[in-house]
Protein backbone atom coordinates (compact mmCIF):
# COMPACT_ATOMS: atom_id res chain seq x y z
CA UNK A 1 0.00 0.00 0.00
CA UNK A 2 2.85 2.17 0.96
CA UNK A 3 4.57 2.05 -2.80
CA UNK A 4 1.39 2.73 -3.73
CA UNK A 5 0.61 5.79 -2.39
CA UNK A 6 3.99 6.86 -3.31
CA UNK A 7 3.93 5.96 -7.29
CA UNK A 8 0.71 8.08 -7.22
CA UNK A 9 2.65 10.79 -5.34
CA UNK A 10 5.48 11.09 -7.97
CA UNK A 11 2.70 10.67 -10.99
CA UNK A 12 0.91 14.03 -9.38
CA UNK A 13 3.94 15.83 -8.72
CA UNK A 14 5.42 14.92 -12.36
CA UNK A 15 2.52 15.59 -13.98
CA UNK A 16 2.33 19.03 -11.69
CA UNK A 17 5.96 19.97 -13.47
CA UNK A 18 4.62 18.99 -16.78
CA UNK A 19 2.10 21.18 -16.67
CA UNK A 20 3.78 24.21 -15.16
CA UNK A 21 6.26 23.70 -17.82
CA UNK A 22 3.80 23.86 -20.55
CA UNK A 23 2.12 26.34 -19.43
CA UNK A 24 4.87 28.77 -18.50
CA UNK A 25 6.38 27.94 -22.14
CA UNK A 26 3.07 29.39 -24.07
CA UNK A 27 3.11 33.02 -25.04
CA UNK A 28 2.13 35.59 -22.42
CA UNK A 29 -1.38 36.02 -22.20
CA UNK A 30 -2.36 39.61 -23.29
CA UNK A 31 -1.73 42.70 -20.58
CA UNK A 32 -5.54 44.02 -19.51
CA UNK A 33 -7.27 46.20 -17.70
CA UNK A 34 -9.03 44.33 -15.27
CA UNK A 35 -13.19 45.74 -14.51
CA UNK A 36 -11.83 45.80 -10.63
CA UNK A 37 -10.12 48.73 -9.86
CA UNK A 38 -6.17 48.18 -8.98
CA UNK A 39 -7.18 49.77 -5.36
CA UNK A 40 -9.76 47.29 -4.93
CA UNK A 41 -7.60 44.32 -5.51
CA UNK A 42 -6.41 43.39 -2.16
CA UNK A 43 -10.06 43.55 -0.68
CA UNK A 44 -11.27 41.74 -3.43
CA UNK A 45 -8.89 38.97 -2.63
CA UNK A 46 -9.46 38.66 0.64
CA UNK A 47 -13.41 38.72 0.12
CA UNK A 48 -12.94 35.63 -2.22
CA UNK A 49 -11.48 33.76 0.54
CA UNK A 50 -13.94 34.94 3.13
CA UNK A 51 -16.16 33.45 0.75
CA UNK A 52 -14.38 30.35 0.45
CA UNK A 53 -13.85 29.52 4.07
CA UNK A 54 -17.08 31.06 4.94
CA UNK A 55 -19.17 28.27 7.18
CA UNK A 56 -22.97 28.16 7.03
CA UNK A 57 -25.21 30.56 8.39
CA UNK A 58 -28.47 28.98 9.04
CA UNK A 59 -29.86 25.92 9.12
CA UNK A 60 -29.97 24.24 5.21
CA UNK A 61 -28.42 27.48 4.19
CA UNK A 62 -25.21 27.86 1.87
CA UNK A 63 -23.42 31.63 1.66
CA UNK A 64 -25.15 33.87 -0.80
CA UNK A 65 -27.45 31.30 -2.10
CA UNK A 66 -30.97 29.91 -1.24
CA UNK A 67 -31.92 26.79 -1.11
CA UNK A 68 -35.27 25.18 -1.53
CA UNK A 69 -36.05 21.34 -0.34
CA UNK A 70 -34.74 19.00 -3.78
CA UNK A 71 -36.12 15.10 -4.81
CA UNK A 72 -33.42 12.63 -4.05
CA UNK A 73 -33.95 11.48 -7.78
CA UNK A 74 -31.21 9.34 -9.72
CA UNK A 75 -29.09 10.89 -11.84
CA UNK A 76 -30.59 9.94 -15.19
CA UNK A 77 -33.84 11.95 -13.78
CA UNK A 78 -32.57 15.52 -13.35
CA UNK A 79 -33.87 18.16 -15.34
CA UNK A 80 -31.67 17.29 -18.40
CA UNK A 81 -33.33 16.04 -21.22
CA UNK A 82 -31.87 12.61 -22.34
CA UNK A 83 -29.67 12.68 -25.86
CA UNK A 84 -32.78 11.15 -27.55
CA UNK A 85 -35.04 13.84 -26.61
CA UNK A 86 -32.49 16.65 -27.12
CA UNK A 87 -31.84 14.78 -30.51
CA UNK A 88 -35.22 14.80 -31.46
CA UNK A 89 -35.74 18.28 -30.50
CA UNK A 90 -33.44 19.92 -33.04
CA UNK A 91 -34.82 21.57 -36.15
CA UNK A 92 -32.77 21.13 -39.37
CA UNK A 93 -33.91 24.51 -41.72
CA UNK A 94 -32.45 23.74 -45.14
CA UNK A 95 -32.28 27.99 -45.98
CA UNK A 96 -31.22 30.39 -43.73
CA UNK A 97 -34.01 32.22 -45.68
CA UNK A 98 -35.93 29.33 -43.26
CA UNK A 99 -33.99 29.47 -40.25
CA UNK A 100 -34.34 33.56 -40.21
CA UNK A 101 -37.91 32.69 -40.42
CA UNK A 102 -38.23 30.65 -37.25
CA UNK A 103 -36.53 33.49 -35.64
CA UNK A 104 -38.94 36.23 -37.00
CA UNK A 105 -40.64 37.48 -33.79
CA UNK A 106 -38.14 37.88 -31.09
CA UNK A 107 -38.37 38.56 -27.77
CA UNK A 108 -35.43 38.27 -25.77
CA UNK A 109 -37.53 38.26 -22.46
CA UNK A 110 -39.12 35.58 -23.99
CA UNK A 111 -36.46 33.85 -26.52
CA UNK A 112 -38.50 30.82 -28.34
CA UNK A 113 -37.87 27.48 -27.40
CA UNK A 114 -36.20 26.72 -30.86
CA UNK A 115 -33.33 24.33 -31.25
CA UNK A 116 -31.42 24.67 -34.55
CA UNK A 117 -29.12 21.14 -35.00
CA UNK A 118 -26.70 22.90 -37.41
CA UNK A 119 -26.90 26.01 -39.65
CA UNK A 120 -27.95 25.95 -43.17
CA UNK A 121 -25.51 25.13 -45.93
CA UNK A 122 -25.50 28.72 -47.04
CA UNK A 123 -25.56 30.26 -44.17
CA UNK A 124 -22.07 31.65 -44.68
CA UNK A 125 -22.97 33.29 -47.62
CA UNK A 126 -26.53 34.85 -46.47
CA UNK A 127 -26.58 34.69 -42.98
CA UNK A 128 -25.70 37.95 -40.24
CA UNK A 129 -24.02 38.12 -36.92
CA UNK A 130 -27.23 38.91 -35.31
CA UNK A 131 -29.31 35.99 -36.75
CA UNK A 132 -26.07 33.74 -35.71
CA UNK A 133 -26.86 35.03 -31.95
CA UNK A 134 -30.54 34.21 -32.50
CA UNK A 135 -29.46 31.17 -33.54
CA UNK A 136 -27.29 29.92 -31.01
CA UNK A 137 -28.68 31.42 -28.26
CA UNK A 138 -31.66 29.49 -27.15
CA UNK A 139 -29.39 26.58 -27.29
CA UNK A 140 -27.11 28.62 -24.17
CA UNK A 141 -30.07 29.52 -22.24
CA UNK A 142 -30.93 26.07 -23.02
CA UNK A 143 -27.61 24.52 -21.46
CA UNK A 144 -27.70 27.15 -18.30
CA UNK A 145 -31.46 25.69 -17.05
CA UNK A 146 -29.16 22.23 -17.16
CA UNK A 147 -26.69 23.93 -15.38
CA UNK A 148 -28.41 25.45 -12.81
CA UNK A 149 -30.83 22.32 -12.25
CA UNK A 150 -27.05 20.28 -11.51
CA UNK A 151 -26.07 23.22 -9.01
CA UNK A 152 -29.84 23.09 -6.85
CA UNK A 153 -29.53 19.36 -6.23
CA UNK A 154 -25.69 20.32 -5.84
CA UNK A 155 -26.79 22.97 -2.77
CA UNK A 156 -28.04 20.61 -0.15
CA UNK A 157 -25.52 18.18 -0.72
CA UNK A 158 -22.95 20.74 0.45
CA UNK A 159 -24.96 21.03 3.33
CA UNK A 160 -25.01 17.87 4.38
CA UNK A 161 -21.21 17.64 3.55
CA UNK A 162 -20.11 20.62 5.55
CA UNK A 163 -22.39 19.54 8.51
CA UNK A 164 -20.14 16.34 8.53
CA UNK A 165 -23.14 14.14 7.36
CA UNK A 166 -23.87 10.97 5.73
CA UNK A 167 -25.07 11.00 1.94
CA UNK A 168 -27.39 8.86 0.87
CA UNK A 169 -27.02 6.56 -2.28
CA UNK A 170 -28.27 8.74 -4.66
CA UNK A 171 -26.77 12.03 -3.44
CA UNK A 172 -23.29 10.26 -3.36
CA UNK A 173 -24.04 8.61 -6.98
CA UNK A 174 -25.00 12.26 -7.98
CA UNK A 175 -21.85 14.11 -6.06
CA UNK A 176 -19.43 11.54 -7.92
CA UNK A 177 -21.15 12.03 -11.02
CA UNK A 178 -20.50 16.17 -10.97
CA UNK A 179 -16.79 15.27 -9.91
CA UNK A 180 -15.94 13.79 -12.92
CA UNK A 181 -17.94 15.69 -15.08
CA UNK A 182 -16.49 19.18 -13.89
CA UNK A 183 -12.85 16.94 -13.52
CA UNK A 184 -12.39 17.74 -9.80
CA UNK A 185 -9.41 16.57 -8.37
CA UNK A 186 -9.13 18.16 -4.91
CA UNK A 187 -8.66 14.92 -2.40
CA UNK A 188 -11.57 15.54 0.68
CA UNK A 189 -15.36 16.09 0.31
CA UNK A 190 -14.79 20.08 1.75
CA UNK A 191 -11.94 20.90 -0.77
CA UNK A 192 -14.30 19.24 -3.68
CA UNK A 193 -17.44 21.20 -2.72
CA UNK A 194 -15.68 24.06 -3.44
CA UNK A 195 -14.28 23.50 -6.51
CA UNK A 196 -18.22 21.65 -7.82
CA UNK A 197 -19.41 25.79 -6.57
CA UNK A 198 -16.67 27.34 -8.33
CA UNK A 199 -17.47 24.94 -11.69
CA UNK A 200 -21.19 24.15 -11.49
CA UNK A 201 -22.23 27.34 -12.80
CA UNK A 202 -24.05 29.48 -15.44
CA UNK A 203 -21.94 30.84 -18.39
CA UNK A 204 -23.12 34.68 -19.77
CA UNK A 205 -25.32 34.43 -22.64
CA UNK A 206 -23.29 37.78 -23.49
CA UNK A 207 -20.01 36.11 -23.55
CA UNK A 208 -20.91 32.90 -25.11
CA UNK A 209 -22.30 34.88 -28.69
CA UNK A 210 -18.82 36.86 -27.99
CA UNK A 211 -16.75 34.45 -28.32
CA UNK A 212 -18.87 32.46 -30.98
CA UNK A 213 -18.96 35.91 -33.05
CA UNK A 214 -15.57 36.23 -32.85
CA UNK A 215 -14.35 32.74 -33.46
CA UNK A 216 -16.96 32.45 -36.34
CA UNK A 217 -16.29 36.13 -38.17
CA UNK A 218 -19.95 36.79 -37.31
CA UNK A 219 -21.06 33.00 -39.02
CA UNK A 220 -18.95 33.30 -41.76
CA UNK A 221 -16.15 30.68 -41.03
CA UNK A 222 -18.21 27.40 -39.27
CA UNK A 223 -15.22 25.13 -39.03
CA UNK A 224 -15.67 26.00 -35.40
CA UNK A 225 -18.60 27.73 -33.61
CA UNK A 226 -16.44 28.33 -30.38
CA UNK A 227 -12.97 28.00 -31.04
CA UNK A 228 -12.04 25.03 -29.21
CA UNK A 229 -9.08 23.27 -30.29
CA UNK A 230 -8.96 18.96 -29.27
CA UNK A 231 -6.64 16.53 -29.99
CA UNK A 232 -7.35 14.23 -32.34
CA UNK A 233 -6.78 10.09 -32.89
CA UNK A 234 -3.90 11.14 -34.71
CA UNK A 235 -2.53 13.17 -32.21
CA UNK A 236 -3.15 16.59 -33.63
CA UNK A 237 -4.52 19.58 -31.96
CA UNK A 238 -6.94 20.54 -34.33
CA UNK A 239 -10.56 22.28 -34.22
CA UNK A 240 -12.97 20.19 -32.22
CA UNK A 241 -16.53 19.11 -34.28
CA UNK A 242 -19.54 17.86 -32.76
CA UNK A 243 -22.75 15.71 -34.55
CA UNK A 244 -25.16 19.17 -33.62
CA UNK A 245 -25.27 22.70 -32.40
CA UNK A 246 -26.30 21.18 -28.84
CA UNK A 247 -23.24 19.37 -27.96
CA UNK A 248 -21.30 22.30 -29.69
CA UNK A 249 -22.47 24.65 -26.89
CA UNK A 250 -22.74 21.83 -24.06
CA UNK A 251 -18.75 21.30 -24.40
CA UNK A 252 -18.37 24.84 -24.91
CA UNK A 253 -19.66 25.23 -21.50
CA UNK A 254 -18.51 22.17 -19.80
CA UNK A 255 -14.93 23.46 -21.51
CA UNK A 256 -14.91 26.72 -19.63
CA UNK A 257 -16.25 25.10 -16.26
CA UNK A 258 -13.27 22.63 -16.01
CA UNK A 259 -10.37 23.85 -17.90
CA UNK A 260 -8.10 25.20 -14.93
CA UNK A 261 -6.46 28.05 -16.70
CA UNK A 262 -9.67 30.06 -16.34
CA UNK A 263 -9.40 30.22 -12.76
CA UNK A 264 -9.89 33.54 -12.59
CA UNK A 265 -13.01 33.44 -14.73
CA UNK A 266 -14.55 31.66 -12.01
CA UNK A 267 -13.45 33.54 -9.22
CA UNK A 268 -14.70 37.05 -10.73
CA UNK A 269 -17.96 34.87 -11.11
CA UNK A 270 -18.21 33.50 -7.52
CA UNK A 271 -17.68 36.84 -6.50
CA UNK A 272 -20.46 38.06 -8.51
CA UNK A 273 -22.67 35.80 -7.34
CA UNK A 274 -21.93 36.43 -3.63
CA UNK A 275 -22.52 40.00 -4.48
CA UNK A 276 -26.17 39.65 -6.14
CA UNK A 277 -24.82 41.03 -8.81
CA UNK A 278 -26.82 40.38 -12.24
CA UNK A 279 -24.24 38.33 -14.63
CA UNK A 280 -22.39 40.74 -16.91
CA UNK A 281 -20.76 39.50 -20.06
CA UNK A 282 -17.56 42.38 -19.74
CA UNK A 283 -16.93 41.72 -15.69
CA UNK A 284 -15.57 38.25 -17.33
CA UNK A 285 -13.90 39.04 -20.05
CA UNK A 286 -10.63 39.84 -18.07
CA UNK A 287 -10.98 35.97 -16.48
CA UNK A 288 -10.01 34.47 -19.92
CA UNK A 289 -6.77 35.30 -20.46
CA UNK A 290 -5.73 31.91 -21.47
CA UNK A 291 -8.53 31.08 -22.92
CA UNK A 292 -6.68 31.08 -26.34
CA UNK A 293 -3.16 30.32 -26.00
CA UNK A 294 -0.86 31.57 -28.65
CA UNK A 295 -2.84 34.90 -29.00
CA UNK A 296 -1.63 37.91 -27.47
CA UNK A 297 -4.69 39.94 -27.67
CA UNK A 298 -7.36 37.76 -27.64
CA UNK A 299 -9.76 39.67 -25.01
CA UNK A 300 -9.28 43.00 -26.41
CA UNK A 301 -10.72 41.05 -29.56
CA UNK A 302 -13.38 39.87 -27.30
CA UNK A 303 -14.15 43.34 -26.29
CA UNK A 304 -14.20 45.10 -29.59
CA UNK A 305 -17.15 42.25 -30.83
CA UNK A 306 -18.97 42.84 -27.64
CA UNK A 307 -19.58 46.14 -28.01
CA UNK A 308 -19.50 46.21 -32.20
CA UNK A 309 -22.64 44.36 -32.21
CA UNK A 310 -24.17 46.00 -28.91
CA UNK A 311 -24.62 42.04 -26.89
CA UNK A 312 -24.53 43.54 -23.30
CA UNK A 313 -28.55 42.78 -23.19
CA UNK A 314 -27.85 39.35 -24.15
CA UNK A 315 -27.64 38.41 -20.78
CA UNK A 316 -30.91 39.73 -19.78
CA UNK A 317 -32.25 36.98 -22.28
CA UNK A 318 -34.98 34.33 -21.01
CA UNK A 319 -36.25 31.21 -22.32
CA UNK A 320 -39.82 31.53 -22.56
CA UNK A 321 -41.63 29.14 -20.43
CA UNK A 322 -42.29 25.79 -20.85
CA UNK A 323 -45.77 25.35 -22.31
Amino acid sequence: MKKVTTAIVLILAAWSVFEIVLYTSRPEAPKVVLTIPQEMKPAVKEEVKQIEEMPLQAEGSVPAEKTEPVENKPVQETRQLSDEAAVSALVYPETTQALAKLFETFDRQAVPRIYVGAFPQDFKENGTPALFAKTLLPLILAENEKIAAERQKLLPIVVKIRRGETLTDQEAQFFDYLKTKYDVVEVGPLYQVKELLQRVDRVSQALAVTQAVEATQGGKDLTSVFGIDKWNEAEEFVSATYPDLRQTVADYALHLNTTVPYYVFWELRSLNRDKRQPMKARVFMDGLTSYRYGDRFYVQKLIDVYEKYGLSNLDDTQLEKEK
